[in-house]
C-alpha cells in the first residue's frame, strides 16, 4: 500500500507551523525548512508560492526523481515510506528531486520553460539546456546548504551519477569564493552537464516523449514549428538574485553541438511529419463562423 496522492501548495508549506498534515506533508515541511537555509532555494520557493505552485508524491516515480506538470503548475517527487526519510540517503533523494523541480517551476513561471512549438531538433537543444540549468541550480543550492553547515545534500550529489558536476562546481567555488555568487560556478556546472553522453541520451529520450505527448494532447492543429532563439536559451540562466549566468553565452562548441543518436534523429523526423499532417488536416476542415 502507498499513501494516497496529495497536493500541497508551496505558499501553505512556507507559512504553516504546527499544522495537522498527512505524513507526506510533514516530510515536505521538513524539506522546506532545510531548503530555507539556502538563499537561492528560499527565493525559488517564494516565487513558487506566489504563483500557486503545488507539490506532492507519486508512487509511480522512482525515489530521487520528480516530474513537473506545466499545465497544472504542479510537480511530484518519488514517494518513499516515511521511515526512509529519517535516513540521510532517503532525505537527500527527496531534497534533490524537490529542488530540481523548484527550478523547473521557476522556469515555467517566468515563461522560459519548454516551448513545444519549436522544431524538434531545436526543442532537443532547449531541453538539454533546461536540464543542464536544473542540475547547475541544484548543485548551487547544495553548495549554499554546505556553506550553511548542512553538508548532507552535497555529499549525496558528490557520490552520485552527477558527481563530475559537483567536482567542477566545487573547484570553481574554492578557487574564488565570489564564483558561487556571480554565476561562474553555475556556468562551469552548466557546461559540465554536456560532457556526459549518457546524460544527453537520457535527456533526448525524455524530450521526444514530451513532444509525442504534446501532439496527442493538443485538441487543435499544432502551430508550425519555429526556430529556437539564442535569447530563449540564455533566459534559462536567470537566478533569483537577479543575475543571469548564461548572459552572453553563444552555446557554440563541441559539447553543445553533440549530435543526437540515429534513433533519436529518425524519431524527430517522424514527429515533424506528424505535425505537418495535423496542420494539413486542420486546413482541410471547414471553417465555422
Amino acid at each position: 500500500m502507498t499513501e494516497p496522492k496529495q497536493r500541497y501548495a508551496l505558499d501553505a508549506l512556507l507559512g504553516v507551523e504546527g499544522a495537522v498534515l498527512p505524513p507526506g506533508g510533514h516530510v515536505l515541511l521538513n524539506v522546506v525548512s532545510i531548503l530555507k537555509q539556502s538563499p537561492a532555494a528560499a527565493q525559488l520557493m517564494r516565487l513558487a508560492g506566489f504563483h500557486k505552485t503545488s507539490s506532492g508524491f507519486d508512487a509511480m516515480l522512482d525515489a530521487g526523481t520528480g516530474y513537473f506538470y506545466p499545465r497544472l503548475n504542479h510537480f511530484d517527487v518519488g514517494y518513499q515510506q516515511p521511515w526512509v526519510h529519517k535516513t540521510e540517503k532517503g532525505l537527500c533523494r527527496t531534497l534533490a528531486a524537490f529542488t530540481a523541480n523548484l527550478r523547473r517551476a521557476w522556469q515555467h513561471n517566468l515563461g522560459c520553460g519548454a516551448d513545444r512549438n519549436l522544431a524538434p531538433e531545436h526543442f532537443l537543444m532547449q531541453h538539454r539546456c533546461e536540464e543542464a540549468d536544473t542540475q547547475a541550480a541544484l548543485h548551487h543550492v547544495a553548495w549554499e546548504l554546505k556553506v550553511a553547515g548542512a553538508q548532507f545534500l552535497w555529499r549525496h550529489l558528490s557520490s552520485g551519477s552527477n558527481g563530475d558536476i559537483a567536482v567542477v562546481y566545487a573547484r570553481a567555488a574554492e578557487e574564488d569564493a565570489q564564483a558561487s555568487h556571480d554565476g561562474r560556478a553555475l556556468r562551469a556546472a552548466f557546461d559540465q552537464w554536456f560532457a556526459e553522453r549518457e546524460r544527453l541520451n537520457a535527456c533526448d529520450a525524455q524530450a521526444l516523449e514530451i513532444l509525442d505527448l504534446a501532439l496527442l494532447e493538443t485538441p487543435f492543429a499544432p502551430a508550425p514549428a519555429r526556430p529556437l532563439q539564442r535569447l530563449q536559451m540564455q533566459a534559462l540562466g536567470l537566478m533569483p538574485g537577479g543575475y543571469n549566468y548564461l548572459a552572453g553565452c553563444l552555446f557554440a562548441g563541441p559539447w553543445y553541438e553533440t549530435r543526437p543518436e540515429t534513433a533519436v534523429l529518425e524519431r524527430m523526423q517522424d514527429i515533424e511529419q506528424d505535425r505537418t499532417r495535423l496542420i494539413a488536416l486542420a486546413e482541410k476542415q471547414p471553417q465555422h463562423k
